[in-house]
């Protein structure tokens, strides 16, 4: 009778042990499936702040473009053409660093 006793204790412990396992398992994977999908949010929410802020550049940059093309077409005295051109070449560099991050953008959209 005590190893009867002694067995169905062991086995009630096994059953204890072996339903907590499993309600360990499945929170950390409840937390897990929580945890990447915050993760995926955060980083739609990236994705979607960056290619605004590079489609919001865009236009004053033409603009910027524009008015300089129109400005070195008139007549500009020596130091006055030198703005206009030390204009020209940040704005191009601007252009530049937007078209490499929209193109990084790309990139990582299709990973």
């Amino acid at each position: 009778a005590l190893l009867l006793l002694h067995a169905t204790v062991l086995a009630s412990a096994y059953v204890l042990m072996a339903h907590a396992a499993r309600q360990f398992i499945v929170s950390s994977k409840y937390r897990r499936m929580r945890r990447d999908s915050v993760s995926e949010k955060a980083e739609e929410l990236k994705r979607s702040y960056i290619a605004q802020t590079l489609h919001d550049i865009g236009t004053p940059m033409n603009t910027l473009t524009l008015g300089l093309d129109l400005l070195k077409g008139s007549a500009l005295a020596t130091d006055q053409r030198e703005i206009v051109e030390t204009c020209e070449c940040s704005v191009e560099m601007m252009c530049l660093t937007r078209r490499k991050a929209m193109d990084y953008a790309k990139y990582r959209e299709h990973e």
